[in-house]
């Protein structure tokens, strides 16, 4: 497994259609992340910080559904980052994960 300080691991729980690594297309951009199992969309969200992804670096696993302990699929990215990002920890992933205070 990546280290920590070198990588962010990403899990996304999956339909339980997705039976296979082919079931899946993934798109990495530097600022946008996008999981489809089959036609769903699984995942759609923008990184909140610029420049900390390797996106050549980056990989990630499909890992099959395991029945006999109550586990679905998942996919698990290795976001790692990049060599030349500085600022430690990342505050937040995805800009979804961000709020307002609006008081």
């Amino acid at each position: 497994e990546a280290h920590l300080a070198d990588c962010v691991t990403l899990r996304v729980p999956l339909p339980a259609a997705a039976r296979q690594a082919r079931d899946l297309r993934v798109e990495l951009k530097q600022r946008r992340l996008r999981v489809f199992a089959g036609d769903e969309l699984v995942l759609e969200d923008v990184f909140a910080e610029d420049g900390w992804l390797s996106v050549d670096a980056s990989y990630w696993e499909f890992v099959p559904a395991k029945p006999a302990e109550k586990l679905g699929p998942e996919l698990v990215y290795f976001l790692m980052k990049n060599d030349n990002f500085q600022r430690e920890p990342l505050y937040c992933l995805f800009e979804s994960e961000l709020f307002l205070d609006g008081d």
